[in-house]
């Protein structure tokens, strides 16, 4: 309640709440919500290897299938090359 000159009133006699969704920044594509983490690779570490391993944690973290994933940059150049 707020004191007024009238007395205390009731805040949801001037004031209504609505609630909305909370959007920040969404990224889709090709119609799925993605996200980009970015890195680079430790001299002397072949990125083939850290992919695997990267491949194997996600598939053990997310294997119901609900998470989708990929690898780009040398690793998508490597893959082409194999």
């Amino acid at each position: 309640k707020v004191q007024t000159s009238n007395g205390l009133v009731p805040v949801s006699s001037f004031i209504s709440l609505v609630p909305q969704q909370y959007k920040e920044n969404v990224s889709r594509r090709n119609g799925y919500f993605y996200h980009e983490i970015y890195a680079s690779n430790v001299p002397g570490v072949l990125v083939s290897d850290k992919v695997k391993e990267l491949e194997n944690w996600l598939s053990n973290q997310y294997s119901d299938g609900n998470i989708k994933y990929g690898f780009q940059g040398q690793a998508e150049e490597t893959e082409e090359v194999n």
